[in-house]
């Protein structure tokens, strides 16, 4: 894969406005490269994309991942302590979360799909921050097994266990982990943060880590979720969850 990335944005960060002209003015051939390897712009960072993936043409021409989420996630994590990204994906919030821990806290990412995992890998290793995050090719839930994992034709960014309203390209069988087994193995007994993003499955994979929630004193927590995609119940669970 390495050599069939190609690096755009590489010096200087450039105004988003202008970025983003430059982009529709190149856009043909930028994206006759399949991989591109963009300079974002929360972090000191550059993330490789997949410019055949809607939300890989987003990254690219805007240099954002979330915002104004990610700028405000800068002002609240600490360096030191304990990060869950679940729902790494590429490792766009992973990228930002370790590098402002890097050298004193550490970032544990988890991505269920396998060719997710595969560019979140190279994220890490090509912006040197897998010394500080560990990333891992599970899928997190409230019970340990081997399941079936929906892989979305629409954006990678959309593969969901319970979503209906998207068309099934096909399936990965991976290994599910409840998260309070999985951390205790890590020897990880409390956490300081956690950000989740998993396509309506949220309340399941907090579910199989409610015991290490109530072991972590001012926990932090960073939840998408919507009820179209989860349900009016299950958002209602999740929200009482939370409560207790």
């Amino acid at each position: 894969m390495r050599k069939n990335i190609k690096w755009i944005y590489r010096g200087n960060k450039i105004f988003r406005p202008l970025r983003e002209f430059i982009f529709q003015l190149n856009e043909d051939i930028i994206t006759k490269q399949r991989f591109l390897a963009v300079r974002i712009f929360h972090c000191d960072c550059c993330m490789m994309v997949d410019t055949k993936d809607s939300y890989g043409l987003d990254v690219a021409r805007s240099g954002r991942i979330e915002t104004p989420e990610d700028e405000y996630l800068k002002k609240i994590l600490r360096k030191e302590g304990v990060i869950l990204d679940i729902g790494a994906h590429w490792g766009g919030f992973s990228l930002l979360f370790g590098s402002i821990v890097k050298g004193y806290g550490k970032v544990l990412a988890f991505e269920a799909s396998k060719k997710n995992f595969k560019i979140l890998k190279k994220n890490l290793k090509i912006n040197k921050l897998l010394d500080c995050v560990m990333p891992f090719n599970y899928a997190v839930g409230n019970y340990d097994g081997i399941i079936e994992f929906p892989l979305s034709k629409t954006s990678s960014g959309h593969n969901s266990l319970v979503r209906k309203d998207i068309p099934i390209l096909g399936y990965d069988k991976i290994e599910q982990i409840k998260l309070d087994r999985f951390l205790i193995q890590k020897n990880v007994e409390k956490v300081n943060f956690i950000k989740i993003d998993i396509e309506g499955y949220e309340l399941e994979a907090l579910k199989g880590l409610e015991s290490t929630m109530k072991r972590s004193e001012d926990l932090k927590m960073f939840i998408e979720f919507s009820p179209a995609f989860m349900g009016e119940g299950k958002s209602l669970e999740l929200l009482d969850f939370l409560k207790h």
